[in-house]
């Protein structure tokens, strides 16, 4: 995506990923109750649906386990149910180097996701206020993975910290459309996943926070696990 280098990022922040497998979603609430920053639930909990792209030669997916610090992802995203008339969802830039991210959204045109085809995408995308390199991107590249999570919001006392927690993952592989996506469900070995995410310039106290995790830092990407799910 070289044209995206013209693009302002301007909302950077960190986020930092905690693979929890063996805890259970409730004792995890619990110690982020008693946390001394305070967490505390700030919206309803809802399942999050994403589609990815990549190229046809897998780029993102390759520079990613390459280990290549700088990163952009397209997809499209949406909330609740899986299957249906979607009538708000958003295509998504994201962009990461290390543990700061920035990510740039874009509202998208209705469709029903039971008969999203890639052509489909392409017209959609064609319609939609994006900036021009985008809809290039995105007419470029091809779908490839679904994933579906249930995401539950938290916030720090000051007000400065938030804390998802992603549990209940599936996988799904794009297979031309999204119609019959249930045949192609892989369950996911992840229990929980918490992300830590804060603006950039809090990150002097960031460890007061996670310092106080009976958890580990890890690496993670959804969108990694799920294509390894799925095409290994």
């Amino acid at each position: 995506m070289k044209n995206s280098e013209k693009f302002n990022f301007t909302d950077q922040r960190f986020e930092r990923k905690f693979v929890l497998t063996g805890h259970s979603l409730k004792d995890i609430e619990s110690a982020l109750k008693l946390h001394p920053a305070v967490f505390s639930k700030i919206y309803e909990s809802r399942f999050v649906n994403t589609l990815y792209f990549d190229s046809h030669n897998f780029d993102c997916y390759f520079s990613k386990v390459n280990g290549a610090a700088d990163r952009l992802k397209v997809r499209l995203r949406w909330y609740g149910d899986l299957n249906g008339v979607i009538r708000e969802s958003r295509l998504e830039l994201k962009k990461r180097s290390g543990w700061i991210v920035d990510k740039k959204v874009f509202p998208f045109p209705v469709f029903c996701s039971k008969d999203l085809t890639e052509s489909m995408i392409v017209e959609l995308a064609r319609k939609a206020e994006l900036p021009d390199f985008l809809r290039y991107e995105v007419t470029s590249l091809t779908p490839v993975v679904v994933t579906r999570y249930h995401r539950h919001y938290y916030r720090s006392h000051c007000r400065n910290y938030r804390i998802t927690l992603d549990s209940d993952l599936e996988f799904y592989k794009f297979n031309h459309c999204l119609d019959g996506l249930v045949s192609w469900k892989s369950a996911s070995q992840l229990n929980v996943i918490l992300e830590l995410k804060y603006p950039v310039s809090e990150d002097r106290n960031a460890d007061v926070i996670t310092n106080h995790f009976p958890f580990r830092l890890t690496k993670s990407s959804k969108y990694i696990d799920g294509m390894e799910m799925i095409y290994r």
